[in-house]
């Protein structure tokens, strides 16, 4: 595990079934590799080019989760990172997310070995 964050579900982030919907499950993804890039300092550009998901129990209002970076994949000019959404009893959801790494400067791809990560 390089990073976990525990934080609660939202009302906002379900559905009219009470249940959260899909794309939230990207966005704690997303929230966790933010947070991973901030505490690194690392400010390049890093858009998601493939995002995928396999969903293994429903998430509602008030559930406690904790969101696991577990691996992070470099190639050339791209990472992929997998992750895994828990609650205390279950595994929810595993995301893998693939960003493609940019200058903030010039929007053009970079070499990921340098960047530290």
């Amino acid at each position: 595990m390089l990073i976990k964050q525990t934080r609660i579900v939202r009302l906002s982030e379900t559905d009219a079934t009470g249940i959260v919907y899909f794309t939230n499950i990207f966005k704690y993804a997303c929230e966790l590799f933010e947070e991973y890039l901030l505490k690194r300092k690392i400010t390049h550009l890093f858009p998601l080019v493939d995002a995928r998901s396999s969903f293994s129990s429903p998430l509602r209002a008030g559930d406690e989760i904790v969101v696991e970076m577990e691996q992070l994949e470099l190639g050339n000019s791209s990472l992929k990172a997998s992750y895994r959404i828990t609650t205390s009893d279950r595994l929810v959801a595993e995301v893998v997310l693939t960003h493609v790494a940019l200058s903030r400067e010039t929007e053009e791809k970079i070499l990921v070995g340098a960047l530290g990560l």
